[in-house]
C-alpha cells in the first residue's frame, strides 16, 4: 500500500511505482461501473450483474482491481436474494489463469466457508487459504508500564539477540519465550498468555523464523488490529501507529528472502491487542512456494541464526494496489465520473478518507444524475468520519434530495433510511409498501421494511414481514436465526428448534446455526443431542480452549459435575496463572462434592489473582479459617472506649469528638486491599446530631459489621434501614455512634496503588485514639510490584510501630489527644497542616508523555482540509514568522473563545463549524504549513501560588493546561497556550491564564520530547500586566460638582476576554456594563456616557471611555473646603478580617494588583497642602500612593501589588497594621481653599 508519512522508515524499501499495463479488453470507465455496481447494485435481480462481474473480472484478472472486484462478488453472492447458481461461476473463476492472488484469496476464502456451511468438511479444508499462513511463533511478554501505548518503547526482546533460555522482567512477571500455535480455524496468531484478561494486556512480541531456498524478493502480508513495530532480519521494516494516524488493518511491506533461516519480530504496541496474522506473497499477492516456517510444533530446541545478508540484495518489485492502478492510467480515462467515483471508494477503504471525499464530491460535480456515481459517492460521503456528524448527515440528505425518486435499489434504500432518520416514519414505510406492490417479493426491500418496523418496536407487523422473508429466502440464516429467536422469546423452543434443525438441513455446518440449535436443545433438556452439536462446533478444533469448556458446560448442564470438572482440569494445568479458569474448576469440583480439589483450585486462582476478596472469605469460611485473623490483634473494643470516656473542655467547642478512629488496611500481593474503618464518635451538642442522623459511608460499604448508638451507660440500639441509607435512633449529646465496616478495593495492575490517606487531625473536631494500620506481604511478588513506599507527611516517625507477623509486617500509625485545627479564612490547606499517611508512588512520567505526545499528533492530523486551508493562509508569504502571524489571525478571527461557542476540539471540526478550542486547529495548520512546534503540558499555578509545593498527585492533573513552543526558522520561538483570549497578541504568553486566573509567568511546563519530558519555567511578565483595571482620569471641579473622564483599560488575558463580549452588546447594554463599572470603581459618580475605544483593533485589550459626574463634590467642613477620595478605596483591612490574633498562617494564593492615575482640577479652587503619600513594603505587599502636583492640578498615583505567600500569626498583626495605614491614607480627604 502506499504508506503514510509516518513510516518513512519502510519507504526506504520501496521502489518507484511502475506503471501497469491498460486492460487487455474493455475500458476503465465499463470496468469501474461494474465494481460499483456490484458494490451498491442498481437492480434488485442480480443474474445479468453477475455475468458483467464475472466478464470484468477476466478482463483485469491480473490487476489489483480484480481483488476488489472479487471481494464484493463474494459479498454479494452471500446476500438473501442471490440464486445458488452464482458460486458456480465463483468457483469457475478461481482457476484463472494469472489471476491476482489477493482476488483468489477473497474466492478461495468466500468458496472454503460455504462448503464448510454445505456439510463438506474435507473439501473446504483442502481449498482453504489459511494454510498460506504462518502456523508458529515464539512469543513473550506482555512488557510495559502502566501506560496503554508502547510504541517508540524498547524492551529487550528487540534490543537483545533472541535466545530461548532468556529471561526479562515483564510487566507483572518474569517472562521467557513460549510457542504459540494458531488455531486450525483462524488465521492469526495470539501472543498473549493463558493468564486471563487482567494479567495479559500489555506489549507482546512474537518471533517468525521462515527458511527460503534461495534469495528472493518477497512482501509481508501483515494483519493487526492495533498498533505494532517489526523487524526483518534485526532491521525495522514497519511502524504502525493508529492512535495518530488510520490505516487499513491489512497492510504490505517488502523484504528480502535470505537463503536459509530469515527472522521476523513483531511487536504489538496497544496494550488490548496480542493478534496478527502474517502471509509471505510476492508483488501479485500469490503466496510463495518453497517458504517454510523454521518453527514446529515438536521442535523448541533453539532459534536458527539468521542467514548472512549478499552484497548485492534483489530489488523488490512494486506492489500495487487497486488505487495505485487506477492511477496509472492516462489522466483522460481517471477523470471520468465513474472512475473517480470508484477511485473515492478505495480511498475510503483505506481509509484516508479526506481524499475521498473531496474525489467523491468532485465526481458528484461532474456525473450529474448518474445513479451510479452518485450511490457510490453517497456511501463515500457517509464513512467520512473525520468530518462533523451534522455536517455530513446535511450534505447526505443533499445528495439525496438532488437524486430524487429513482429505481436504483441502494439509491432508493439510502432515501428510505433518511426518511426514517428525520423522523418521517410513516412516508417512509408508505415508500417501501408502495415499492413492495409492484414487486412483492424483492428480499432486499421486505428486508428493509423489517428493518424498519422492528426498530420501532411494531412487533407483530415486525413478526408478519419476518416470516414471509423466511418463505422468500428459507436457506438465508439471519431470517431463521431472527424468527426462531421470537418463537422461544414467546415460549415454544420446541418450534424454534424445528425451524433451526430445517436450516441446518441445508447448511449442516454453518456454526451460527449449530450454536443456536445446541441452546435450545440443552433448554428442551436434549442431552444426546446437544451433545452432538457442541462435538460438530469444535469438531476442527477440538482440543481448543473453546472446544474444552464447551464440553464442560454440557456436562455440567447435565448435572454431571464430576465429569465436567475432569473435562476441564487438563486445560486448568496448562494454563496455571488463569485465575477465572481456576475459579470455575473450582465450583465445579464442589458441586461434585469434591471439596478438597475445589479449595485447591480456588486457592490456586486467589494465588493468581487476589483481588478475589469474596472468594478469599468464603474459602476461609469452607475450610474452618478465621477470615482476617491478622487483623484482630488490631481490632478495638467500642464497649470498652465509651466506659473510659471522660468529657473534655475541648468537647464543648465541637460537634463531635472521634473517640476512636481506626483504619485496618490488609494488601495483598497484587496491590488490592481489604479496608476495616472503625469509628466511635462522641455526640456534643445540637450540630453533631444533625451530622449523624444518617450513616452515608456505613451505608456505601462493601461490608456493615457494627453500626449503632450507644449510650453512656453501655445500652445500644440498632439503626433503621431508610432507601439505601440508615437512620440513626436515639440521637443526643453524649451518646456516641459506632460504625465498623468494610471496603474492597481491585488490583491496580501495572498502574499505581490506590490507597487511601489518612488524617491523623480534623478541622472541627477532637481525635481522642486515631491509628492507622497496615498490613502487608513480605513475597517478592508484591516487592517486585513497585507499588511504592509509605509517604509521611507532618508526621513523626517516633510513632510508627513495625510487627513482625510471619509473612506479613504491620505498620501502626498512631496518634492520641488531637485537638482541633479550627477553621480561619486564607488559612493553609488541611495536607500542610494535619498529619497523614498515605503509601504508593507518583505515577510513571514516562506513560504520560507517550499518552500526551500521541494526543497531540492525533489531534493535529493535518487532513485535505486543513492542508488546503493552509496553502491558501500562507499563499505569497516568505519565512515561518510571517506564516504562523497569518495562521493565528486566521484562527482568532475564525472562532470565537470555546467558552463562548463550545464545540468538538478536532480541527476539521472547528474548521468547518466555527465553534470549538481552536488551539488544536492552530496546531495542525502550523503542521501542515511545516512550521516545527514542540507539545508541551503546563501547570497552570506558578509556584509562588501553589499551596501544596510537594504535591502527590496524578500528573494528568498537574499539567491542566496544553500549550507548543514553536520553532519558527527565521525568528525566536515563541508560545501558544490553549485557551488564550481571542485576538491575543500574535507569539505573546498571555499575562494570566484563563483556568484560574494566575499568572502565566513562571508556570511550571514539560516539553514532550525524549522518554519523560523536558522540564521548565514560562517566561515572566510585568506586575502591573496583572492588574484587573488600569485606570487613568481626569477630575475637575466647577462649583461643587465635579466630572471625571476616566479611561480604563483591562490589560491581562481578561481584558480580551471582555472585549469579545461587549463587542456583541448593542449600545444600550454597553451603556449598561459601563454603568456597573462605574458603580464598582466611582462611588457616587453618575454615569453620563460609555465609549468602547479601539473595537475595531483586535489585538488591543479592551479599553473604555466613561464620562461622570457627581452633583455634590465639594464639601464644606466649617470654614474647610474638602474634596473626598477620587481613588477606590481598597479597604484592606476588612478584606483580611480586621483581627489581629490567628492561630493558622494567612495563605494568600492570588495576584491582587491595581493600577489607578487620577489628575485633579480643582478648577477655581486651589489646594490648601500637597496630601502625605505613603509606601508600604511589607511581606507579601508592595503598596505606593503619591501625590504630586503640575502647576495648579494634583495628580495621585497608586499602584498596589499583593502577591502570593504566606503571612505567619506572629507577624499578622503587624501586617494589618500596615493595612490600617492604607486604609486611612486613602480615605483622607484632599483641603483646598478658595
Amino acid at each position: 500500500m502506499r504508506l503514510l508519512p509516518a513510516l518513512t522508515l519502510s519507504l526506504l524499501f520501496l521502489p518507484p511505482l511502475t506503471g501497469q499495463a491498460k486492460p487487455q479488453r474493455g475500458d476503465l470507465e465499463t470496468i469501474a461501473r461494474t465494481v460499483l455496481d456490484a458494490s451498491y447494485p442498481a437492480d434488485f435481480d442480480h443474474e445479468a450483474l453477475f455475468r458483467r462481474i464475472d466478464k470484468a473480472l477476466g478482463d483485469i484478472a491480473t490487476s489489483p482491481l480484480a481483488a476488489v472486484l472479487a471481494g464484493r462478488w463474494v459479498a454479494l453472492a452471500m446476500r438473501a436474494e442471490s440464486p445458488p447458481s452464482v458460486w458456480k461461476q465463483i468457483t469457475g473463476r478461481i482457476e484463472t489463469k494469472g489471476l491476482h492472488g489477493l482476488a483468489r484469496h477473497a474466492l478461495r476464502a468466500a468458496l472454503t466457508q460455504r462448503l464448510l456451511d454445505g456439510g463438506d468438511r474435507q473439501a473446504s479444508d483442502r481449498l482453504s487459504p489459511r494454510g498460506e499462513y504462518v502456523r508458529h511463533a515464539l512469543a513473550i511478554g506482555p512488557f510495559g508500564d502502566e501506560g496503554g501505548l508502547f510504541h517508540g518503547v524498547g524492551y529487550p526482546p528487540e534490543r537483545e539477540v533472541a535466545a530461548l533460555a532468556a529471561t526479562w522482567r515483564g510487566r507483572f512477571s518474569n517472562e521467557t519465550w513460549r510457542l504459540v500455535e494458531r488455531r486450525p480455524t483462524s488465521s492469526r496468531l495470539d501472543l498473549s498468555p493463558d493468564r486471563g484478561a487482567e494479567r495479559s494486556q500489555g506489549c507482546h512480541y512474537g518471533l517468525v523464523q521462515v527458511k527460503s531456498p534461495a534469495q528472493q524478493p518477497a512482501w509481508l502480508q501483515v494483519y493487526c488490529a492495533g498498533s505494532y513495530e517489526a523487524w526483518w532480519n534485526g532491521k525495522r521494516v514497519s511502524s504502525v501507529n493508529r492512535f495518530t494516524h488510520r490505516q487499513p488493518m491489512t497492510l504490505f511491506w517488502p523484504v528480502t528472502l535470505r537463503p536459509g533461516w530469515n527472522s521476523y519480530l513483531l511487536k504489538t504496541t496497544s496494550s488490548n491487542v496480542s493478534t496478527f496474522s502474517l502471509r509471505i506473497v510476492d508483488a501479485k499477492g500469490n503466496a510463495l512456494s518453497g517458504v517454510e516456517n523454521g518453527l514446529e510444533v515438536e521442535s523448541k530446541k533453539h532459534i536458527h541464526a539468521i542467514a548472512p545478508a549478499k552484497e548485492a540484495e534483489v530489488t523488490v518489485p512494486a506492489f500495487q494496489l487497486a488505487e495505485d492502478w487506477i492511477r496509472s492510467h492516462r489522466k483522460t480515462e481517471r477523470n471520468k465520473p465513474a472512475v473517480m467515483a470508484l477511485l473515492a471508494n478505495l480511498e475510503a477503504r483505506q481509509t484516508r478518507t479526506d481524499v475521498a471525499l473531496a474525489l467523491a464530491r468532485k465526481a458528484l460535480a461532474a456525473g450529474g444524475k448518474d445513479p451510479t456515481v452518485r450511490a457510490a459517492c453517497l456511501e463515500t460521503v457517509r464513512v467520512a468520519r473525520h468530518v462533523p456528524s451534522d455536517l455530513l448527515r446535511t450534505e447526505l440528505r443533499r445528495i439525496i434530495e438532488q437524486t430524487g425518486e429513482t429505481e436504483h435499489r441502494h439509491l432508493f434504500l439510502a432515501r428510505v433510511d433518511r426518511l426514517f432518520a428525520d423522523d418521517k416514519r410513516e412516508d417512509a414505510l408508505r415508500a417501501l409498501d408502495a415499492r413492495l406492490g409492484k414487486h412483492p417479493n424483492e428480499v432486499p426491500t421486505l428486508n428493509k421494511k423489517y428493518d424498519l418496523l422492528r426498530r420501532m418496536r411494531w412487533s407483530g407487523d415486525a413478526r408478519r414481514a419476518l416470516e414471509r422473508l423466511v418463505t422468500l429466502a428459507p436457506r438465508h440464516a439471519r431470517y431463521v436465526l431472527a424468527l426462531a429467536r421470537l418463537e422461544d422469546q414467546e415460549g415454544n423452543p420446541a418450534q424454534a428448534l424445528a425451524r433451526v434443525d430445517a436450516a441446518l438441513a441445508e447448511s449442516p455446518l454453518r456454526r451460527d446455526l449449530l450454536v443456536r440449535a445446541s441452546s435450545l436443545a440443552r433448554k428442551l433438556g436434549k442431552r444426546e443431542r446437544h451433545s452432538t452439536l457442541v462435538q460438530e462446533i469444535h469438531k476442527a478444533d477440538p482440543k481448543s480452549p473453546a472446544a474444552v469448556r464447551a464440553l464442560s458446560s454440557f456436562f455440567e448442564g447435565a448435572g454431571d459435575f464430576k465429569k465436567a470438572a475432569s473435562e476441564l482440569a487438563p486445560l486448568a494445568e496448562k494454563q496455571p496463572e488463569d485465575a477465572g479458569l481456576a475459579k470455575r474448576l473450582g465450583g465445579l469440583w464442589w458441586l461434585a462434592g469434591k471439596k478438597d480439589e475445589a479449595l485447591a483450585e480456588y486457592r490456586r486462582s486467589l494465588a493468581s489473582r487476589p483481588e478475589q476478596h469474596v472468594l478469599r472469605s468464603w474459602v476461609l469460611r469452607s475450610a474452618g479459617g478465621s477470615e482476617f485473623a491478622e487483623c484482630k490483634r488490631f481490632q478495638l473494643d467500642a464497649m470498652a472506649a465509651v466506659a473510659a470516656y471522660t468529657k473534655r473542655p475541648e468537647d464543648d467547642a465541637a460537634p463531635v469528638t472521634l473517640a476512636l478512629d481506626q483504619m485496618i488496611i490488609r494488601v495483598y500481593d497484587d496491590g488490592s486491599q481489604m479496608e476495616e474503618t472503625h469509628v466511635l464518635k462522641r455526640i456534643n451538642d445540637r450540630r453533631g446530631i444533625e451530622a449523624s442522623e444518617q450513616a452515608d459511608a456505613s451505608a456505601d460499604a462493601d461490608e456493615l459489621l457494627e453500626l449503632r448508638t450507644i449510650l453512656p451507660d453501655g445500652s445500644w440500639f440498632a439503626p433503621h434501614r431508610v432507601d439505601d441509607n440508615f437512620s440513626m435512633p436515639r440521637l443526643a449529646p453524649g451518646v456516641f455512634v459506632e460504625e465498623r465496616y468494610r471496603t474492597y478495593k481491585s488490583s491496580a495492575g501495572a498502574s499505581p496503588i490506590d490507597f487511601v490517606r489518612f488524617y491523623f487531625r480534623g478541622l472541627d473536631r477532637p481525635f481522642r485514639f486515631t491509628r492507622l494500620v497496615v498490613i502487608m506481604p513480605k513475597s517478592a511478588r508484591f516487592k517486585d510490584a513497585r507499588f511504592g513506599d509509605f509517604v509521611l507527611r507532618n508526621f513523626s516517625k517516633s510513632h510508627v510501630t513495625e510487627h513482625d507477623l510471619g509473612d506479613l509486617t504491620a505498620w501502626e500509625f498512631k496518634r492520641e489527644n488531637m485537638p482541633k485545627l479550627g477553621s480561619e479564612a486564607g488559612m493553609p490547606a488541611l495536607e500542610e497542616l494535619a498529619p497523614w499517611v498515605t503509601y504508593g508512588r507518583a505515577p510513571g512520567m514516562a506513560a504520560f508523555v507517550r499518552a500526551q505526545k500521541y494526543g497531540f499528533a492525533h489531534y493535529t492530523h493535518p487532513y485535505l482540509e486543513v492542508r488546503q486551508k493552509a496553502e491558501q493562509l500562507v499563499a505569497g508569504l516568505t519565512g515561518d514568522v510571517a506564516k504562523a502571524r497569518a495562521i493565528h489571525e486566521f484562527c482568532h478571527s475564525h472562532t470565537p473563545d470555546n467558552s463562548r461557542r463550545p464545540g468538538s476540539p478536532y480541527p476539521v471540526s472547528v474548521l468547518l463549524k466555527q465553534e470549538g478550542d481552536r488551539f488544536m486547529l492552530q496546531l495542525a495548520l502550523l503542521r501542515a504549513a511545516g512550521i516545527r512546534w514542540m507539545p508541551a503540558v503546563i501547570h497552570p499555578i506558578p509556584p509562588e501560588a501553589e499551596r501544596d509545593n510537594e504535591p502527590f498527585l496524578n500528573p494528568g492533573a498537574y499539567f491542566g493546561l496544553r500549550g507548543a513552543r514553536v520553532h519558527p526558522k527565521n525568528g525566536a520561538h515563541f508560545w501558544i497556550v490553549q485557551r488564550t483570549p481571542r485576538h491575543y497578541p500574535f507569539a505573546r504568553l498571555p499575562a494570566a491564564n484563563s483556568l484560574n486566573g494566575n499568572p502565566t509567568a513562571g508556570c511550571p511546563y514539560l516539553l514532550l520530547e525524549g522518554e519523560t519530558g523536558v522540564p521548565g519555567r514560562l517566561a515572566g511578565q510585568e506586575p502591573t500586566e496583572l492588574a484587573d483595571a488600569r485606570v487613568r482620569g481626569r477630575l475637575t471641579v466647577h462649583d461643587d460638582r465635579a466630572t471625571m473622564d476616566a479611561r480604563i483599560t483591562f490589560p491581562d488575558a481578561r481584558g480580551f476576554t471582555l472585549k469579545e463580549f461587549v463587542a456583541s452588546m448593542n449600545a444600550n447594554r454597553r451603556q449598561l456594563v459601563g454603568r456597573q463599572i462605574a458603580s464598582s470603581l466611582f462611588r457616587g459618580f453618575t454615569l453620563r456616557s460609555v465609549k468602547v475605544l479601539d473595537l475595531d483593533k483586535k489585538s488591543q485589550p479592551l479599553t473604555l471611555l466613561l464620562r461622570l459626574d457627581h452633583p455634590r463634590f465639594v464639601r464644606r467642613s466649617g470654614q474647610t473646603l474638602l474634596l473626598p477620595p477620587v481613588l477606590q478605596p481598597s479597604m484592606l483591612t476588612r478584606r483580611f478580617g480586621g483581627r489581629g490574633d490567628r492561630n493558622h498562617s494567612l495563605d494568600w494564593t492570588q495576584w491582587a494588583v491595581t493600577d489607578w492615575e487620577v489628575v485633579i482640577d480643582p478648577g477655581k479652587l486651589r489646594f490648601a497642602e500637597l496630601p502625605k503619600g505613603l509606601f508600604v513594603r511589607k511581606s507579601i505587599f508592595d503598596y505606593g500612593l503619591s501625590y504630586g502636583r503640575i502647576g495648579n492640578l494634583l495628580r495621585v498615583r497608586r499602584v498596589s501589588i499583593l502577591r502570593p505567600g504566606r503571612i505567619t500569626p506572629g507577624t499578622y498583626k503587624a501586617f494589618l497594621d500596615h493595612c490600617q495605614a492604607i486604609d486611612n491614607a486613602e480615605s483622607r480627604r484632599i483641603r483646598v481653599s478658595e
